[in-house]
C-alpha cells in the first residue's frame, strides 16, 4: 500500500510505502522508492532540518530520511531543489559514523539527483576547499612574489619558519 498520511506539517512529509514503490516529496525533497526495493510496507519520513553539514558549501537543507538506516533491495532516488551554481555539486549522504560522503549525482536547473541503499540524512552541498591560516607575522615574512597555490605545504613552512 502507499498510503499518503493526513496534511503534515511543512518540511515533512510521511507515507507507508510497501514492496510495489511509491513517492514521497516535501517542500525540496521528492524520494522515489521503485517496486521491489521493500519487502513489506513501511512507513517512510523525509524531513527538512535545521542541522549543518560540517566540511561542506551547503546548498540545500539537510534532509533526514527515515527510518535512520533502512536499507533497500533496489536503489531509491532522491531529488533536493537547490542552488545548482558552481563546480563540484552533489548529493552527499551521512555514512554510519554520520560523516557526509558524496554520491554520484546529476544536476539539473534547479536541483540534483542522486541514488542509494539505505536512509541517512542528505544535502546538496559542495566540497569546501580548506585554506591554509596564515598568521600576519608569518604573511609579513614570505617574499612578494609568494602564490599559496603553487607550492606545497612543506615549501610555506620553509619560507615562513615552522607554522
Amino acid at each position: 500500500p502507499n498510503e499518503p498520511a493526513p496534511e503534515q506539517p511543512p518540511g515533512i512529509a510521511r507515507a507507508v510505502i510497501g514492496p510495489e514503490g511509491g513517492r514521497l516529496a516535501t517542500e525540496g525533497a521528492a524520494l522515489s522508492v521503485p517496486a521491489g526495493a521493500l519487502t513489506t510496507a513501511t512507513e517512510l519520513v523525509i524531513s527538512r532540518t535545521d542541522e549543518a553539514a560540517p566540511g561542506l558549501d551547503a546548498r540545500s537543507p539537510v534532509f533526514r530520511l527515515e527510518p535512520a538506516g533502512l536499507v533497500f533491495r533496489r536503489r531509491v532516488s532522491i531529488t533536493l531543489a537547490a542552488d545548482v551554481r558552481g563546480d563540484e555539486l552533489a548529493l552527499f549522504w551521512t555514512d554510519p559514523s554520520g560523516e557526509f560522503r558524496p554520491r554520484p549525482s546529476v544536476r539539473g536547473p534547479d536541483a540534483v539527483a542522486a541514488q542509494a541503499h539505505h536512509f541517512s540524512a542528505v544535502v546538496a552541498a559542495r566540497p569546501i576547499k580548506c585554506e591554509s591560516i596564515v598568521t600576519e607575522t608569518q604573511i609579513e615574512r614570505l617574499p612578494p612574489d609568494f602564490n599559496p597555490r603553487t607550492l606545497a605545504y612543506s615549501d610555506i613552512e620553509s619560507r615562513t619558519g615552522n607554522l
